[in-house]
């Protein structure tokens, strides 16, 4: 399978919106009783719109054999890289394009020392995901709806923890 990555533009927004909004149902329903469910904007546009706005961020969309799967948004700060999306189109799931787009991520970004990234608590199969590309889990949020995620910190060869940057999370 062919990867491939372009900058995020305002064209790619409808049709990687659709894809986010099949992503983040299939997750919310195979782990919730819920039929779908996401982050403010994610079924609107609106979230992917915000992502391309961030100044100090990268957006690109994944192609995996010249096809449209997915995206991912890297917010680079001179402490953490912060891994603030990333989604594939579920009927791509279980083909390992998750784990080379992450592969890909650390052979473009060698400089980041440390990645952080928030995920929901109920999304097990993106925990598993994490810690299998050598994330582990530092803290839970607990949202005042209830809601709660968890906060996961990947430290690069040769990079030791900060213990700043894990006060902050």
């Amino acid at each position: 399978m062919n990867l491939t990555y372009k900058t995020l533009e305002q064209q790619d927004i409808p049709e990687l919106t659709l894809i986010m909004k099949a992503a983040f149902d299939a997750d919310t329903k195979m782990h919730t009783e819920l039929e779908e469910d996401g982050p403010n904007g994610y079924d609107t546009g609106e979230l992917l719109q915000k992502l391309m706005c961030i100044g100090n961020a990268e957006s690109k969309v994944i192609y995996a054999d010249g096809r449209m799967v997915g995206e991912y948004t890297v917010i680079i700060d001179k402490d953490a890289y912060i891994l603030d999306m990333l989604f594939i189109d579920p009927g791509c799931a279980s083909r390992g394009i998750g784990t080379m787009v992450w592969k890909d991520m650390e052979k473009n970004y060698t400089e980041a020392g440390t990645w952080i990234l928030e995920t929901p608590d109920y999304s097990k199969r993106n925990h598993h995901f994490y810690e299998k590309c050598g994330f582990r889990k530092v803290k839970e949020h607990v949202f005042e709806n209830g809601g709660k995620s968890f906060v996961f910190i990947k430290h690069t060869k040769g990079v030791r923890e900060n213990r700043s940057i894990t006060k902050g999370l």
